[in-house]
């Protein structure tokens, strides 16, 4: 079976509206009876960004190809993963900055991409990025700078296939919850834009 990889950002589960609308999005498109769902709640990995000395040792074993180390065992689940969906709401015209710690952690060359001094070459496996989002207040798609980044991300990793499912005004409404099932009820194909 085929691997979905679920890069959670979410905090406090049972109330979180983004984390509602990917487990309502998963549902509708009947994605854990396609594909082996393995989530990783980012801030149970209690990651730091990379500082001088862990960049340094991150460099040396890049340069000798010790990929083996523990270091770049969330690398490999990125890049061994057929499909990703990131769940992250929006924070301050973001997302989480437990997310972007997690992007400078797995974004090892060599091992998620390569660059030979002219372009950027991604290795990872993923036909596909989804990017599940809640915004509190009226911010339209078309202005969510957390996907536009993570587009970016994505393509340096090798995944040109990307889509944003986003509800907004979630701070707003009286009934999210029931908002966000009206929702993900009227959402086409996942292949359609």
């Amino acid at each position: 079976m085929k691997k979905l990889l679920l890069l959670n950002a979410n905090q406090n589960l049972e109330h979180s509206r983004t984390y509602y609308l990917t487990k309502k999005v998963i549902e509708k498109y009947e994605l854990d009876k396609k594909y082996d769902i393995k989530e990783i709640n980012l801030y149970d990995l209690n990651l730091n960004y990379l500082d001088e000395e862990k960049i340094i040792e991150r460099n040396e074993l890049v340069f000798q190809r010790k990929f083996d180390d523990k270091m770049f065992d969330l690398a490999k689940e990125v890049k061994d993963a057929d499909f990703i969906i990131v769940s992250a709401p929006m924070f301050d015209m973001s997302y989480p900055a437990v997310l972007k710690v997690f992007i400078e952690n797995v974004s090892v060359s060599n091992l998620l991409f390569t660059y030979d001094g002219k372009e950027i070459k991604g290795l990872c496996k993923a036909e596909k990025l989804l990017y599940v989002t809640t915004r509190g207040w009226g911010i339209k798609n078309r202005d969510d700078y957390g996907y536009k980044n993570i587009v970016q991300v994505a393509n340096m990793w090798g995944i040109n296939n990307t889509k944003l499912i986003g509800v907004s005004k979630t701070d707003l409404a009286k009934r999210p919850f029931r908002d966000i099932d009206d929702f993900v009820s009227k959402l086409g194909s996942l292949d359609e834009e």
